[in-house]
């Protein structure tokens, strides 16, 4: 017989004990992180303060918020518009920045900024073109799982209600 005091049942509760201790802790450690490395709130914010920019004043006037001007509006999503010819709120010279850099963002937020409306009565918006411009810039969203944010702003162009679509990811 062995000097030892250890059984089997001793044996069995301490594995037991040990296995739901890790279980534990696997399980709740991410969930308890997960708020410090989250930046969803951060990208509502950004998106919603790039959709104000573009509808108060990039692309229209500060005076008549959410009136857009025609030709400035075409400006912006023409990328070989060179100086600023119509004397719009925004520099037109992009040097090659993508939309994202245009609005001071980092590398790793993407912008997709679109001018949609419903055109044929079917409920589904379509991107719409001015002076044979298609008003869309930035690539477009991932269609995965991937978070993205939207903001939308209700504005004129043209005469039509129409709206101002930012998508951030």
């Amino acid at each position: 017989m062995t000097e030892r005091a250890q059984t089997s049942m001793d044996f069995l509760v301490g594995m037991s004990m040990f296995l739901i201790i890790v279980i534990f802790v696997l399980s709740f450690v991410p969930g308890i992180i997960a708020p410090f490395n989250d930046n969803v709130q951060e990208d509502t914010v950004t998106v919603d303060r790039v959709a104000t920019q573009l509808s108060k004043g990039m692309l229209g006037s500060n005076a008549e918020p959410y009136i857009l001007n025609a030709q400035c509006t075409a400006d912006f999503f023409d990328a070989s518009v060179v100086g600023n010819p119509n004397d719009c709120n925004f520099d037109p010279d992009r040097n090659n920045a993508s939309v994202s850099e245009r609005f001071g963002l980092s590398n790793t937020q993407q912008l997709n900024i679109t001018i949609e409306r419903d055109t044929d009565g079917d409920g589904d918006r379509e991107i719409v073109s001015s002076g044979g411009i298609l008003l869309k810039e930035g690539r477009s969203p991932p269609t995965s799982t991937a978070s993205v944010v939207v903001a939308r702003r209700v504005v004129y162009l043209d005469g039509q209600d129409v709206s101002l679509v930012v998508r951030m990811w």
